[in-house]
């Protein structure tokens, strides 16, 4: 006999329906966390002095009198109903029955979204875009995205840097929302197009730099040849004012390395670059930047100055080789080069140039210009011919510059450099046209000291760290002997079809590797490394899978540079 069984039978569905209740609850509860989502209003309504925003009809706006142009701050944590969210804008004040647009979202779990509103108060539109938190850029790379919101029933092309046939993002629909699509940091020239169309309706500078890794394009405006483009720094979650990219006034630094003799002056063969905005901020930008190579654009700055310090590298800033205070134009590219007096005391070269100004060239051209950055030879004139066509940079003293001129690339190019008052060239050099290329702004500078005059050209239309390149070793003139610290290398033939040899002396032995440089500073082939006895060297370099093109040969010795040279490899 069993007197309880009565009672066993009852309870235990019932402890098992409150247990079901209870997990219920709290899955419930959980699943509704999870559907928590963060929001961001943006007010772009053409004649708006304000918006509120109201979520699920609630007559308390959630967010309040966000002006034209402007973001507010990202509102987290905002919970969701059954994993939706409605969204209506009002004016401000005017409360949830005045509403003039409204729109309807799926929450994702880890996105955050941002609704767009754009048009006129009588024709408002709503957007809402969705970002995932957890996508971020590679090293050196940005996100963009654009919300193609003008008025105009014309799809467009979004380039970055020039206009090709192949654009960032390409035939954006109006009320289209793009992907993010992968872009480098250091562009600086933003370019709309008509979809299949080369004639820019808008050039713009870049939104890009440091801080700005994810970006939001906002295309508004009434007539397409009157376009307006506004960026929404994504990761930044205050309230910000739109960047107008048409008023931007920022600018980008990029620094050279041009000064000879270092080793000779006590130390400076390699130097640490800082860049601040105030003497107070010391910011290291570049590491280790070796003689004859450019750093990477810095920016875009919004100050009205900036310092460069040059400073040997592991030192301390307060130890620097060069300080240059500079208060710039606005949207001006800067190119600050780090070069020397006869006597050894360090100097700058500050050029200028507007990204717009003069026009970008057009294909089967480039625009160049001439800075004599050395102060051993006096005066100089380069003499460049191309073809039949003669053109000349006459008279230029050390530490300036010359204006662009446009020079055709489409056929092979020499150039001499000649002293004042001297009617033999001290350097004669060819180029080709891998070497130059087109549609590009090209500074060509005269560098060296006393035993050698070199002649290299920073391609200011190409971003990152890069070598220069440099034209042919001149066959008369200076002699070609070595820099402190650097060895003689020659590779012959030179040009050559397919494969070459690498002659050098070693003055001590080591293990020797050997690297090729394209002339957009990548990496194209390596050596194993190998260890050699000091005295006279020969290194076959094999090049059959290597494009025709202009290439830079840099000697390594037990991990320190001890030479480069220049080969043209031709098909």
């Amino acid at each position: 006999m069993r007197p309880s069984g009565t009672l066993y039978l009852p309870i235990r569905p019932f402890l098992f329906g409150v247990g079901l209740i209870v997990v219920m609850m709290l899955c419930t509860t959980a699943s509704s966390s999870a559907q928590n989502f963060d929001y961001r209003a943006i007010n772009l309504v053409s004649g708006s002095s304000g918006v509120d925003v109201h979520f699920f009809d609630r007559e308390q706006p959630s967010i309040v009198d966000i002006a034209f142009a402007c973001a507010a701050k990202v509102s987290q944590s905002l919970p969701s109903m059954s994993g939706a969210f409605n969204v209506k804008y009002t004016a401000t004040g005017a409360g949830i029955g005045s509403a003039f647009v409204e729109a309807d979202a799926t929450v994702q779990s880890g996105y955050e979204y941002t609704g767009v509103a754009y048009g006129t108060s009588s024709a408002a539109k709503l957007k809402v875009l969705a970002r995932n938190k957890n996508q971020n850029p590679p090293v050196d790379r940005a996100l963009m995205r654009v919300l193609h919101a003008a008025s105009v029933n014309v799809s467009i092309d979004v380039h970055i840097g020039q206009v090709t046939s192949t654009p960032v993002l390409s035939a954006v629909a109006p009320d289209q929302v793009t992907a993010f699509a992968n872009v480098s940091a250091e562009a600086t020239t933003l370019i709309i197009t008509e979809a299949g169309r080369q004639t820019p309706l808008a050039r713009l500078i870049a939104p890009f730099g440091a801080g700005t890794q994810i970006v939001t394009l906002l295309v508004t405006g009434s007539n397409a040849n009157n376009l307006s483009v506004y960026a929404l720094f994504d990761q930044d979650n205050d309230k910000q004012q739109l960047l107008l990219l048409e008023e931007s006034s920022y600018t980008n630094v990029r620094v050279v390395h041009l000064r000879p003799n270092a080793d000779e002056s006590g130390g400076g063969a390699r130097v640490d670059v800082y860049l601040n905005k105030s003497s107070q901020s010391d910011t290291k930008v570049t590491d280790t930047l070796k003689y004859r190579r450019a750093s990477r654009e810095y920016g875009p700055l919004f100050t009205d100055s900036f310092q460069v310090k040059f400073v040997s590298t592991g030192e301390s800033p307060l130890n620097s080789l060069l300080t240059v205070n500079r208060r710039f134009s606005n949207d001006t590219s800067y190119v600050v080069a780090y070069t020397q007096f006869k006597d050894l005391r360090t100097t700058p070269i500050i050029l200028t140039r507007s990204p717009v100004e003069p026009l970008p060239p057009g294909l089967g051209t480039t625009k160049a210009r001439f800075v004599n950055a050395t102060d051993f030879y006096g005066e100089l004139t380069a003499v460049v011919i191309a073809g039949t066509d003669e053109f000349r940079f006459e008279n230029v003293s050390f530490r300036n510059g010359t204006e662009f001129q446009n020079l055709p690339v489409s056929v092979p190019f020499s150039i001499e450099i000649y002293r004042a008052g001297v009617t033999d060239p001290i350097y004669t050099g060819t180029s080709s046209t891998s070497l130059v290329p087109s549609s590009s702004y090209l500074t060509i500078f005269a560098l060296g000291n006393g035993s050698k005059l070199s002649v290299d050209f920073l391609n200011e239309s190409q971003s990152g760290l890069q070598y220069l390149a440099s034209f042919d070793d001149p066959a008369t003139g200076v002699p070609d002997e070595p820099l402190p610290g650097m060895l003689a290398l020659t590779s012959v033939p030179n040009p050559t079809v397919d494969n070459a040899m690498l002659h050098l002396s070693l003055d001590r032995s080591g293990e020797v590797t050997v690297a090729l440089y394209n002339a957009m500073g990548q990496t194209a082939q390596t050596l194993p490394a190998k260890r050699y006895q000091a005295g006279e060297l020969s290194i076959p370099l094999s090049l059959e899978s290597l494009p025709a093109g202009h290439y830079v040969c840099v000697v390594h010795a037990d991990g320190e540079p001890v030479g480069t040279t220049s080969l043209l490899l031709v098909r």
